[in-house]
């Protein structure tokens, strides 16, 4: 009879374990679900928000491109002399689709002299432009121009370019900074050869322009 109660108590304990492992096989297959269902619909949003946010800069720099100045040195840029010194007139066109603002010379210096200021030196003379390049408010629309004045101050103070020999050339380099309407910063580089011909007469050449650089901080 006690074998009997020992086998029944057996059986008994038996079923309660098979229904404990029937409820909390399911319970636990449940919540390996849904913890893989929460982490690949993370991944999944975390995938979705770095796609949107690739869209978003593709579409801001499309933006950009499509309102970028660009300005290009006009041929009929030209030099004169004036009291044996020699100016250069150099006219910026903007070929861009955006309306370039804040124009102003990048100088690689305090003011030189006559309240001039240096965007370019090379080993005979330093150029420079007057503070009227600096206008801030300033805008060139696209196809419009902007002119600057180049003065060139020869650094031997007991010569000029028009005393030196009959044939002599220089190249001036210099940088341009300016906005756009995103107000974006950018900084283009311009350059051209200079040659004193027969007669004192100067002749310009060899512009080149460089594509802008954004130089936003």
């Amino acid at each position: 009879m006690i074998e009997t109660i020992e086998i029944i108590n057996e059986l008994a304990i038996s079923d309660i374990f098979s229904g404990l492992l029937s409820a909390i096989i399911p319970l636990l297959i449940l919540v390996i679900t849904l913890r893989f269902e929460k982490k690949q619909t993370k991944q999944q949003l975390d995938q979705e928000k770095k796609e949107h946010q690739e869209i978003l800069h593709l579409q801001n720099e499309s933006n950009r491109i499509a309102a970028m100045p660009y300005f290009i040195i006009s041929t009929r840029s030209c030099a004169h002399v004036e009291s044996d010194k020699v100016y250069f007139n150099i006219f910026l066109i903007n070929k861009g689709n955006g309306i370039a603002i804040k124009v102003n010379g990048k100088y690689i210096g305090l003011i030189y002299e006559n309240c001039l200021f240096p965007l370019c030196e090379t080993n005979l003379a330093v150029y420079n432009c007057t503070s009227i390049f600096d206008d801030k408010i300033k805008v060139v629309r696209p196809e419009e121009e902007y002119q600057l004045i180049i003065r060139q101050f020869i650094k031997n103070k007991s010569t000029d370019i028009l005393s030196l020999s009959d044939f002599y050339c220089d190249e001036i380099s210099f940088s341009v900074c300016f906005s756009d309407m995103y107000f974006n910063q950018y900084e283009q580089e311009f350059s051209f050869f200079i040659y004193k011909l027969e007669e004192n007469r100067i002749s310009l050449s060899g512009f080149s322009v460089k594509n802008p650089i954004l130089i936003n901080n």
